[in-house]
């Protein structure tokens, strides 16, 4: 006979709704729990009929065991509701041990660790474990305290934050150093060197791009620092050697690999492509141990001949790309059968070469973005030779990779005009959320995001995702941190997650939605690839927030919206997007409403646009999506390209959870302007 366990049993979302009416309740008021979720509030009551049937055939010991498998269930009571998705929370955390847990990230972060040790203590043995690591995070300490740690806790993430323990170890190794003295000691600490040492050091200092040590270097090397100082002007794109005698220079040319390589750069950067220019690269050693600087050169060289339409240098570039495949490594390889199809299909109008090298394209690539570019443009290739079913065999490949920039122009040429995810949410089993319940850094990531310490707990919840082999469980955590409002870090972890979990709330936010509606799907396009949804993002050249905005571009838009600006406003999300948008407004005026273009001065200024415009003609006059892509993979800068085709994947995804077409398939006057 058939067991009737948990016959009719209510589904999980029924449940929740009905938890989220007793949120963390203390263990004592079981009873209204049991009221709430359909139970009879009596203790002596007997379950109802669809928990467990009354059957001669189930053991009493099973009975417990079924029994004690709904308590686990109960104790999921608390439904996280933040910007997210509802979503059980599967530990109980009160109030009060919330609160105690503020307080000890406060006072750690001013400083008082025995403060923070003391809270630690009262809260349970895990949270003195983090006290201490919240010390070795953002104090001064040495490594050996770190490495203590990390022997004591080696299931811990590292508690080192960028390089201040390593400056710290340096510091305990050697003689504090600033100003002149540092320089003073730079050249004493070398100065017992022979000569052909200390020009090697200040080679090697140039290849790391440290130039102004390297500089002090060469300054006192007198004539034997000759070579130096002009691969130093030459790095600084001097128009000229800065009064030095360029004979000595140019004759140790052919020997000095460092020398010939700034020289062609520098080139490259200011001069016409000429036949002494390729003279010059083809007679570059090819030497493995320079061979990222090799390519590097060879793209540099290449791009200029294809931005240029310098066509007499076609077969040329072909053969230096040609080279390129017994040079590079394994990750680089896909990049260069990209070039060599591009060149064959551009320049030298060989479809079947073309064909052939984006098909060794797909076969090398390893990412979702290469796979589809390699498979797009094999359809497309194949289409010049004019076989129609290799065309469409290529396309449908392209297309499995519908979220990517060329998996949909793949969807439009299957005459798809929508990009739609599999929106059903996943089911989480009560097995899973007891696995997630045992998981502390899971837990310590949700705490720490819902105390809005998004930095640290990025770091705990990725380290949980990764250390779990259960897609669910990172799933769960994934989940609560888009519900505490973490949504940098929810991002994160569906990409992380990739295809094992689709999880389209976490993978496209929906964040900050209601800051400005005009043009929201391009803006949380456009935040998806500027920050990842970090608010408090800052890059290298110092663009700040959620859509990485510069401090002196951010003031005059601040001034154009008669506001006041401050620097650390940008990294307030609702400040950010107000500038941001606006910025993005002015651009679309300026280019009739054209997105593409306006992207693209986003990323690398209207200046740089307004050139591409001369050399490369008009988008907008363009008929086709498929012209499009040529046109921007046409554009010189690789980070452009790379940001348009991100940007606009992003966009045809939002337009799809929006219920719209995509934007590439609109009719020319009406291209991204929603």
């Amino acid at each position: 006979m058939r067991c009737a366990v948990f016959k009719n049993l209510p589904h999980k979302r029924t449940i929740n709704s009905r938890v989220s009416q007793v949120k963390a309740r203390p263990a004592t008021d079981r009873s209204r729990w049991r009221k709430a979720l359909g139970w009879d509030a009596t203790p002596s009551s007997a379950p109802p009929s669809y928990v467990i049937a009354k059957n001669s055939m189930i053991t009493s010991s099973l009975r417990c065991l079924l029994l004690r498998m709904a308590c686990v269930f109960l104790m999921l009571p608390s439904i996280a509701s933040g910007s997210g998705p509802s979503i059980a929370v599967p530990w109980t955390i009160r109030e009060p041990e919330m609160r105690g847990f503020s307080k000890m990230l406060e006072h750690a972060n001013r400083g008082n660790y025995k403060t923070t040790q003391r809270i630690a203590k009262k809260l349970g043995k895990e949270y003195v474990v983090l006290a201490q690591w919240l010390r070795l995070r953002h104090d001064c300490v040495s490594q050996e305290e770190v490495n203590d740690f990390k022997s004591a806790h080696p299931e811990w993430p590292s508690p080192v934050a960028h390089t201040k323990t390593a400056v710290m170890t340096s510091i305990s190794e050697v003689k504090p150093e600033c100003g002149r003295l540092r320089k003073s000691a730079v050249f004493l600490n070398y100065s017992t060197l022979p000569r052909d040492a200390l020009i090697s050091v200040a080679n090697r200092l140039l290849w790391t791009k440290r130039i102004r040590a390297a500089e002090y270097i060469a300054n006192n090397l007198g004539e034997e620092g000759l070579v130096t100082t002009a691969r130093i002007s030459f790095r600084r794109n001097k128009k000229d050697l800065g009064g030095i005698d360029a004979s000595p220079v140019f004759a140790s040319m052919s020997s000095d690999f460092g020398l010939m390589y700034d020289y062609v750069s520098w080139y490259i950067k200011n001069r016409q492509i000429s036949e002494e220019i390729l003279h010059l690269m083809s007679s570059i050693p090819k030497d493995q141990k320079y061979r990222r600087e090799l390519w590097y050169l060879y793209r540099l060289y290449i791009g200029d001949i294809m931005y240029y339409k310098l066509s007499r240098f076609y077969g040329a570039a072909y053969a230096l790309a040609r080279d390129c495949t017994r040079l590079v490594d394994a990750s680089t390889l896909p990049e260069v059968h990209w070039l060599l199809g591009w060149i064959a299909l551009k320049c030298l109008e060989d479809y079947e070469a073309a064909n052939a090298h984006f098909t060794d394209f797909y076969n090398t690539a390893r990412t979702q973005e290469y796979k589809s570019k390699a498979a797009y443009w094999a359809g497309r290739s194949a289409e010049k030779l004019g076989d129609a079913d290799e065309s469409l065999g290529w396309f449908r490949l392209a297309a499995l990779h519908k979220t990517t920039f060329y998996g949909q122009l793949a969807l439009l040429q299957l005459g798809v005009n929508k990009v739609l995810l599999d929106t059903k949410s996943v089911r989480y089993s009560n097995l899973h959320y007891l696995r997630c319940r045992k998981n502390l850094f899971a837990k310590i990531g949700y705490m720490l995001s819902r105390a809005q310490r998004d930095d640290i707990a990025d770091l705990f919840v990725q380290h949980a995702i990764k250390t779990t082999n259960s897609p669910e469980v990172a799933g769960i955590i994934t989940e609560l941190a888009l519900a505490s409002g973490n949504t940098h870090s929810a991002l994160k972890g569906a990409e992380y997650i990739g295809s094992k979990l689709l999880l389209p709330e976490s993978l496209y936010p929906q964040q900050y939605l209601a800051v400005h509606d005009d043009h929201k799907d391009i803006v949380l396009s456009m935040i998806r690839q500027e920050s990842k949804f970090d608010k408090k993002a800052k890059s290298r050249s110092n663009a700040l927030g959620l859509m990485q905005l510069l401090p002196s571009t951010a003031m005059e838009l601040a001034r154009d919206l008669q506001i006041e600006y401050q620097e650390s406003n940008l990294l307030d999300p609702e400040y950010n997007i107000m500038l941001g948008h606006h910025y993005l407004t002015k651009l679309l005026k300026t280019y009739n409403n054209f997105l593409v273009l306006a992207l693209a001065a986003y990323n690398a200024g209207p200046g740089n646009v307004n050139l591409w415009l001369k050399n490369l003609g008009d988008p907008r006059q363009l008929e086709s999506p498929g012209a499009l892509a040529e046109w921007i993979e046409s554009v010189p800068f690789p980070e452009t390209r790379t940001y348009i085709q991100r940007v606009l994947a992003n966009l045809h995804v939002y337009n799809g959870m929006s219920g719209k077409i995509m934007a590439l398939s609109r009719q020319q006057n009406q291209v991204f302007a929603p």
